[in-house]
């Protein structure tokens, strides 16, 4: 009987301890579901934290390129203008000066000619019309022109790209700027406002470009 009694504490004993196992192994695997699902959101943020860093480092080199190639059509734009002169058949050195459109004359492409050059902002892409005179006397005919777009993304709207300045700039500033289309004779000085931006939804990407252009065969204070 004692016999009989003692193996049933042993039975319950080792039942006990089986129970106890399944318990621990059961806890201990939802501990491992719940540790496994911990690291998938991880890896996931990781990932989607990289792929905004990625999209961030990619606009901003994009916004980057894009301010360049505005900033090399000014440089161009700026030195041509800056060169100004008469027309090979004497017209005066600026054909046109309003808001958006600037027409001059100029060696544009380092021949022996003086072309009819022409700037001007066309929705969001600035534009160069050139045209080699004709002839003799000198022509420019319209026809003939050679448009080309060198910059884009421009976010100017109706604002003005082109601003204009006697001689007498900066000291008088009642007449400066020059109300546009300008009298072609008073300017002087001519100022050159583009906003760059390839996204208009995102301000950071934008750039404004503002170069003043002396034009020398205009200076009379020489």
């Amino acid at each position: 009987m004692k016999n009989f009694k003692f193996l049933t504490a042993i039975f319950h004993s080792k039942r006990s301890a089986l129970n106890f196992c399944r318990r621990q192994t059961g806890f201990t695997l939802i501990e491992l579901l719940l540790g496994m699902g911990m690291f998938v959101a991880l890896v996931a943020a990781v990932i989607a934290l990289q792929s905004l860093l990625t999209q961030g480092e990619n606009f901003s080199l994009s916004s980057f390129l894009t301010a360049e190639n505005g900033n090399s059509a000014l440089q161009t734009l700026t030195s041509e203008l800056r060169n100004a002169r008469q027309s090979e058949n004497g017209s005066f050195p600026i054909a046109e000066a309003s808001d958006q459109q600037i027409i001059f004359y100029s060696n544009a492409d380092s021949d022996e000619d003086i072309e009819r050059v022409r700037y001007f902002l066309q929705g969001s892409e600035f534009k160069k019309g050139t045209i080699n005179p004709t002839g003799f006397p000198a022509l420019y005919p319209d026809e003939t022109e050679v448009v080309k777009t060198v910059a884009e993304f421009i976010q100017n709207g109706s604002n003005p790209v082109f601003s204009y300045y006697n001689q007498d700039w900066p000291g008088d500033q009642v007449n400066n700027p020059l109300p546009t289309p300008a009298s072609l004779t008073d300017i002087s000085l001519v100022k050159i406002s583009v906003r760059v931006n390839e996204d208009p939804a995102r301000e950071e990407g934008e750039f404004t470009l503002e170069p003043f252009v002396q034009i020398r065969s205009l200076k009379t204070n020489l």
